[in-house]
């Protein structure tokens, strides 16, 4: 009779492992959702920076030239210090540009890091019914001699 309470250990496991794949199927396809998720999400990242830096670069054009003209109006001239203010605010302008191209690249290595991190994470599926039948019936006393 010891050998109907072993059976009903490994019919149980097994009924267990059947839940236990699914699981795994389940996180699994998440998995690959997020990845492919991630992935769209690097791309939109980058074509938003570059919107962002055009539109810097662009409203930068705007404030260097209604400077430019606000200098020439007050006729003091644009060389010496005028010069030397507007190629800084230029530089300064380049510079803003440029930190938003950074913060963008930034935010997409976020996503393809995030993107590969899903991609080669191990798959919790539990090991095959065959292994664990294995290893139920090595952990049973098969002995029913009693």
């Amino acid at each position: 009779m010891a050998w109907v309470g072993a059976i009903l250990n490994i019919v149980s496991a097994v009924v267990g492992i059947g839940g236990q794949a699914a699981d795994g199927q389940a996180a699994a396809a998440d998995r690959t959702a997020g990845w492919k998720l991630a992935e769209a999400n690097m791309k939109t990242a980058g074509d938003q920076s570059a919107a962002r830096e055009e539109a810097v670069r662009r409203e930068s054009r705007e404030v260097l030239g209604a400077q430019a003209a606000a200098i020439a109006e007050s006729g003091a001239g644009l060389g010496g210090s005028n010069r030397l203010l507007m190629q800084q605010d230029a530089g300064l302008a380049e510079l803003d540009a440029l930190n938003v191209r950074y913060e963008g690249a930034l935010v997409q290595r976020q996503y393809e890091n995030e993107a590969l991190m899903l991609k080669v994470q191990k798959p919790d599926f539990p090991l095959p019914i065959s292994w664990q039948a294995k290893r139920a019936r090595r952990s049973f006393d098969w002995d029913v001699e009693g």
